[in-house]
């Protein structure tokens, strides 16, 4: 018959802090196993007429964490087999960053063997009351070994186990993404032992120095709301404002359709400020094109149908599926065959047997709508080999539409072949065509600016000038 085993904290560090309950399990135990001898209560069990047996030996014959868990659980269960009473002692309090104990309370289940966990103190019980700070009001409680962690810097933290300096530079990098390099941390090592001390310091020297060890915990208090910078959260609320009853008249008249030429508007200053290279231009219009993202999930929200958090699910879902050579074991090595996959993928997720012309939108516009169509019968086999057939065609439909205007009839409808082969060239040398025409429009536009500005430096003004004198400054312009 199984015996039984009784899981209990040593405390932070002083054997003061090991609670009466603790004792007596120990006292009264069978056996005794500690998880490990470094920790400064182990040394002074035998004071308390305790006899105990470490199981530092099971650190040394691991290669993982996860091995080192799982087998300090199965040594605990080997021993209670033998129907004796065994009293698992680990450090703090068993339920705060303990994984061989969430381990071993998983083994006892199944081996169906009585388990009992009598509660201790924990580091972070000697922590609040070093920095006088109230659990209730709101605390972040984090593990530096499962980095990077996701932080919210308007509630205080403590990150335990920052047992190195590289795992601190590791930290104060995580950390920094969300806290100013000035905000004040604490370093607390040894908490309620005798060695116990604490370094207060900016946040951007916390890697600085040799003082880290596994009994080193980093406190972390909350940012001031004047310093915080902003978070995404605040966007999501403001919008939600923006929408309620005492928000703006203007964004509450406001709905999907309503929003399409907002959105349209913003995409295509994104795109000149990407073709101006302009930094600054670029971060101010993507902040207003996400303002569109935000605007079209509030109304979403507001009707029920979806909220952000669906967006970026969704989103997250998309990228992890699509990429299986980064989430996944597939091995891509091109980007032409990270877009096949990605486009097979898709295919298969929406259920698609033809090229999936449905899935181009009729609201782009025509020459990118036109090479993503050809791209996408490419891939279903409807495409030349090379760019000869595509010149080929251009020709062909060049002619036909000398022929529509020769007969006077027909000349939309073979101008819009015409552009189409066109487009169907740019695709054969990798020329977006879109943006090729864009950049041509401008570079007629400079050109004539240049043009008339050197009509106007002979005292001539175009609308002076017939075309045959225009077209002498043009050439000298070109």
């Amino acid at each position: 018959m199984p015996g039984r085993i009784t899981v209990v904290g040593l405390g932070p560090g002083a054997v003061e802090h090991i609670t009466l309950g603790a004792v007596r399990a120990m006292q009264e135990a069978s056996v005794v196993l500690v998880r490990t001898v470094a920790h400064p209560a182990v040394a002074s069990l035998a004071e308390l007429g305790v006899t105990a047996e470490a199981l530092d030996r099971i650190y040394e014959e691991g290669r993982t964490h996860a091995e080192v868990y799982a087998r300090l659980a199965e040594e605990v269960v080997v021993r209670a087999r033998t129907g004796e009473h065994v009293v698992y002692a680990v450090p703090g309090h068993p339920r705060v960053g303990e994984e061989s104990v969430r381990k071993l309370l998983s083994r006892a289940a199944d081996e169906k063997i009585l388990l009992t966990l009598l509660p201790g103190l924990s580091a972070l019980d000697v922590i609040l009351a070093r920095v006088g700070e109230d659990a209730l009001a709101g605390l972040q409680l984090l593990d530096a070994q499962a980095l990077p962690p996701r932080l919210d810097p308007r509630t205080p933290a403590v990150i335990f186990q920052v047992e190195s300096r590289a795992r601190a530079s590791e930290l104060k990098l995580s950390l920094l993404e969300h806290y100013p390099t000035s905000h004040p941390v604490a370093l607390l090592s040894r908490v309620g032992g005798p060695e116990e001390e604490a370094r207060h310091l900016p946040l951007a020297e916390l890697d600085r120095g040799e003082w880290f060890d596994h009994l080193t915990s980093v406190w972390v208090p909350a940012v001031p709301e004047a310093e915080r910078a902003p978070e995404f959260d605040d966007l999501v609320e403001i919008m939600a404002r923006l929408r309620r009853p005492q928000g703006c008249p203007w964004d509450r008249e406001q709905d999907h359709r309503s929003l399409r030429r907002c959105l349209l508007e913003e995409c295509y200053e994104v795109l000149e400020a990407i073709d101006r290279d302009d930094p600054e231009a670029l971060c101010q219009e993507l902040g207003d094109l996400l303002l569109q993202v935000l605007f079209h999930a509030q109304l979403g929200r507001e009707a029920g149908r979806f909220n952000m958090a669906d967006v970026i699910r969704a989103l997250r879902d998309k990228l992890v599926a699509r990429h299986p050579h980064v989430f996944g074991d597939k091995e891509i090595r091109t980007a032409a065959a990270v877009v096949e996959e990605w486009e097979a993928i898709k295919g298969r997720q929406v259920g698609r047997e033809g090229p999936g012309f449905e899935e181009v939108p009729p609201t782009l516009p025509a020459l990118m709508r036109a090479q993503a169509l050809q791209r996408r019968a490419a891939r279903a086999g409807f495409d030349w080999p090379g760019l000869q057939g595509p010149l080929d065609k251009l020709a062909e439909e060049t002619a036909e539409l000398q022929e529509a205007i020769r007969r006077d009839e027909g000349m939309a409808e073979e101008v819009g072949d015409a552009l189409f082969a066109l487009a169907k060239v740019a695709n054969a040398l990798g020329v977006e065509a879109e943006q090729a025409l864009r950049e041509a429009s401008d570079r007629f536009v400079a050109r004539f600016a240049a043009m008339a500005e050197a009509a106007g430096r002979t005292g001539r003004s175009l609308p002076q000038m017939d075309i045959e004198e225009m077209l002498r400054f043009w050439e000298k312009t070109g």
